[in-house]
């Protein structure tokens, strides 16, 4: 029996020296060191621009801060589609919107990919509490903020991590479409159609997902300033009816587009969505074909797109 004793005590003490090998060499083994997000975005030539942004609106409390934090980070190709090719062009913007737009590219927590909401449209906060809106489609396991694709599925950082995105996320800088266009100035005929109409509200009531008409394409069409100014009877009904055609009373996205029709605030009148995701079209009832759908930006009111041409009911 004695014996029988002190061999399990041996084979249990055996065990336990076992043990605290094992955990001693864990707690030996140094862990792979990674990165803040400021080594990240300052180390990655394609991420130069926005690293120059950062530094530049004095952010980078966040990217060395202690987070964590959940970052979606445009390269230097996305910079240059809204106009920003070099720093020099950086230099060229307002702090505050320098800032705004920087910002809205931070979360100020760590969100895995799939804690990114279903959606469409769940929103979400940006660090400094400005609204972003998500949608992750669980068939395709592809996500999107404000429209724009998630392009991988999040690379871990020291302070939290991080996503490739397609392009520069915007902000609703500005309260409604209207206030975009006015922004713009290239939409200054739609928007005395607008005043001359009375249909404001049909613009700015929200949600409300726009589709602009440039002045050229309005010209093209015969409307003038001139012409819009003496509009009277019929002709004037005509246009109110087009100008509301032009709207969607939804908050949509392109990534939230589907194909079918959709009612717009034209009398429960349709226009027609065709294609799939990043490649869609918008018909009216006479147009002959789609209409190309570009990259909508959000707005305080719903969504802002321009179009190449007039929808017609």
């Amino acid at each position: 029996m004695m014996k029988n004793s002190i061999a399990k005590i041996f084979c249990t003490g055996i065990v336990v020296m076992i043990l605290l090998l094992s955990s001693c060499k864990k707690e030996d083994t140094v862990p792979a060191t990674v990165h803040n997000m400021d080594e990240v975005i300052n180390t990655n030539p394609e991420f130069s621009m926005f690293a120059y942004a950062v530094k530049k609106a004095n952010l980078d409390i966040f990217t060395k801060g202690g987070g964590p934090f959940t970052f979606f980070i445009p390269d230097n190709n996305a910079f240059s589609e809204i106009g920003l090719k070099t720093t020099a062009d950086i230099d060229k913007l307002d702090p505050l919107f320098l800032a705004l737009l920087t910002t809205y590219h931070f979360q100020g927590t760590k969100r895995t990919f799939y804690e990114i909401p279903e959606g469409p449209n769940a929103t979400m906060s940006t660090q400094t509490g400005v609204v972003q809106y998500g949608t992750r489609n669980v068939k395709s396991d592809k996500a999107y903020i404000n429209g724009i694709e998630l392009l991988d599925k999040g690379t871990q950082t020291s302070n939290g991590l991080y996503y490739n995105v397609g392009e520069v996320i915007q902000p609703p800088y500005f309260s409604s479409a209207l206030v975009m266009m006015e922004a713009l100035g290239n939409y200054s005929l739609m928007l005395q159609a607008i005043a001359k109409t009375s249909t404001t509200t049909s613009f700015t009531t929200t949600p409300s997902t726009v589709f602009a008409i440039p002045n050229s394409v309005m010209l093209a069409n015969g409307y003038d300033s001139t012409a819009i100014a003496n509009i009277t009877g019929a002709a004037a009904t005509v246009l109110t009816n087009t100008l509301r055609y032009h709207v969607i009373p939804q908050r949509i996205f392109k990534s939230d587009f589907k194909p079918g029709s959709v009612l717009t605030r034209y009398s429960s009148n349709s226009v027609v969505i065709e294609g799939a995701v990043g490649s869609f079209t918008i018909k009216g009832k006479n147009n002959a074909s789609g209409v190309p759908v570009g990259n909508g930006i959000a707005t305080g009111s719903g969504v802002f797109y321009a179009i190449s041409q007039m929808l017609k009911p």
